[in-house]
């Protein structure tokens, strides 16, 4: 399925953004606008919390790295939520360190991907992970 027929749903899928740099958040709400994804922001583990208790967030893309409670933190208590259990959880971060891609990954991560990176490589992600939820909550295998 390209890129266009998943992020053209109506209504559009919503993504949250969560990184304790406001340019990064920012950078990331623009292209991803532009890519017809509605885009929600919050710059640490708490705030991102609260957003999720909020509103139908359908993908979470995530610093590992922030201050108070780390990405990692966020992900065990997203993965406790009935809200956030299968919302796909894309790690973003400066380190690429095996051990954090382990530990993310065993800890609920879906994906891992390393600062800088590419938009498109960001959006084959996120494509690859709504794709399948929109298959599954269609009945697909």
């Amino acid at each position: 399925m390209p890129l266009t027929d998943v992020f053209s749903q109506q209504p559009p899928f919503t993504v949250l953004v969560v990184d304790d740099d406001p340019a990064i958040v920012e950078l990331l709400r623009r292209f991803l606008t532009k890519q017809g994804l509605d885009v929600v922001s919050a710059y640490d583990g708490q705030q991102c919390l609260e957003v999720v208790q909020r509103g139908n967030i359908d993908a979470i893309v995530l610093d590992i790295m922030m201050p108070g409670m780390s990405g990692l933190a966020v992900c065990v208590t997203l993965r406790k939520l009935s809200a956030t259990q299968s919302t796909p959880i894309i790690f973003l971060t400066a380190y690429d360190d095996p051990e954090i891609r382990l530990a993310g990954t065993t800890l609920g991560g879906n994906a891992f991907l390393v600062k800088p990176i590419r938009g498109q490589d960001l959006l084959a992600c996120l494509h690859s992970h709504l794709a399948a939820g929109r298959h599954n909550q269609l009945g697909g295998n």
